[in-house]
Formats: C-alpha cells, structure tokens, sequence
C-alpha cells in the first residue's frame, strides 16, 4: 500500500532534481550569453598593428622590408644564435626596452622574435600601443632554426 508519506518523498525528489535541472539549464545559458556579449576588457584595436607570422612570411618580411629587426631574449640566448642583422633588446630587462623602444623609428616596422614566442609576443604588443607596425615571428627562432632548411 502506498502512503501519503511515500508519495510526498517521491514529489520532494522530484522537486530537487527538477529544480537543480533547472538551475544547471539557467546557468548554461546565462555563461553562453556572457560569451556573446564579447569582451568585457576593451581593447583599442585600432592602435594595434601586429601580424603573427610563419618563419618564411617572416623571412620574406627582413628580406624585402626596410625593418627594425629586434631579438628580445637574454644577451646569453643572443649570443648562442640569432637571425642576421637582429638587435638584441632583452624583454626582460623592462627599463632599458622601454628606453631602446622610444629610440626606434616609427616610421618604419619592426620585426620582432624571442625563443618560442611569449615574450615576442608582449614585446610586440607593447610596440603596437606604442603606434609601430609590428611582424612577430611565430614560435620564435626555435620554429626559425627548425625551417631554414625547408
């Protein structure tokens, strides 16, 4: 026989379930609007002027283009190898980047590289906000040294 207690524990369960299934269905959609409404941090593109480039786009870059050519890794990581004509200002050193920055020519782009691409690729957006036109070298001189035989 089936009580009133029995039957009032089966509509509580079912009250539970349907109430978290609910909850989870709100929160889905509630997170997927958040990823439509695009982002909550602005940024200016329009002072960013970077392309991400394979290392042959990049080698035809230094090649046909009047450009700064800057190594931002360690003056250790320079000397053990680096692209021809490349000057070597090291991202980390933050001051003395800063200082180098400010003595390019913004007139003419600057074509940027690190190891593997991290640094390269803040380097590169700092250039940018700072008004250059700027090529960075995708994975780095690891992803040069790796191609220049292809």
């Amino acid at each position: 026989m089936v009580t009133s207690s029995m039957l009032n524990k089966k509509f509580m369960r079912i009250s539970v379930l349907s109430g978290l299934f609910l909850g989870l269905i709100t929160l889905t959609a509630s997170c997927q609007s958040a990823k439509e409404g695009e982002p909550k941090v602005k940024v200016e593109s329009a002072q960013m002027d970077k392309q991400l480039l394979s290392s042959a786009e990049f080698k035809d870059v230094i090649n046909s283009n009047d450009v700064q050519l800057l190594d931002v890794r360690t003056a250790d990581e320079y000397s053990r190898g680096h692209i021809d004509e490349a000057r070597n200002v090291d991202f980390m050193q933050t001051e003395q980047f800063q200082a180098d920055a400010d003595h390019l020519d913004k007139n003419r782009p600057v074509a940027v590289y690190c190891a593997a691409g991290g640094r390269s690729q803040k380097a590169a957006s700092y250039l940018s906000e700072k008004g250059f036109t700027v090529y960075e070298l995708n994975g780095g001189y690891n992803s040069w040294v790796a191609n220049q035989n292809k």
